[in-house]
């Protein structure tokens, strides 16, 4: 079975957590006798790790662009996935010329520069996750996934669910595949 999904979303990368010191529940606020300042023990501090609320909005948005695309007989996919296309359309820069916004779309216009692809593929799986497929650890296949610059900004996405034998690989014919 295949899916195919277009996203008209602007492509955004997922970066590192960030991370902030926290008190904890019950932790005794101070104040320092010279400067008036509030502070905290040591002990009384934990690390919170969290993503930018612009990733979480994102991830919502991407989310029920996706819902209203599934078929509504769709049961989330638990098996191999192969992804034959991953196309990324960036919004063309500030500096791009009038003849070049003329022709981005007819031609082929690859972006060499960030966001990273693997960076801007973590947070689409992670989109998808619990929506078209249980977790993106699923992902057996990549083959065509491209960055390119497009006047309407998405993402345009072709999966293949594959079906398994009973030992866990997948049954197709390989004396027709070239290597």
């Amino acid at each position: 079975m295949k899916l195919c999904l277009t996203i008209h979303i602007e492509p955004m990368s997922k970066n590192s957590d960030r991370s902030r010191l926290m008190p904890i529940k019950h932790a005794r606020c101070m104040i320092h006798k010279a400067t008036g300042k509030k502070y905290y023990l040591k002990s009384d501090l934990y690390i919170s790790h969290y993503q930018p609320p612009e990733i979480h909005a994102w991830m919502m948005k991407a989310r029920r662009i996706i819902y209203r695309q599934l078929p509504r007989d769709f049961i989330k996919w638990d098996g191999a996935i192969r992804v034959n296309r991953l196309e990324y359309f960036f919004p063309p820069l500030k500096a791009f010329s009038n003849v070049m916004l003329a022709v981005i779309d007819k031609f082929v216009s690859y972006k060499a520069t960030k966001p990273d692809i693997d960076n801007v593929q973590k947070l689409l799986w992670d989109s998808l996750q619990d929506v078209v497929f249980t977790n993106d650890s699923r992902i057996v296949e990549m083959n065509q996934v491209r960055k390119r610059y497009s006047t309407k900004p998405r993402i345009e996405l072709e999966l293949e669910f594959l079906t398994l034998n009973n030992r866990g690989v997948e049954c197709k014919d390989l004396s027709t595949e070239m290597f």
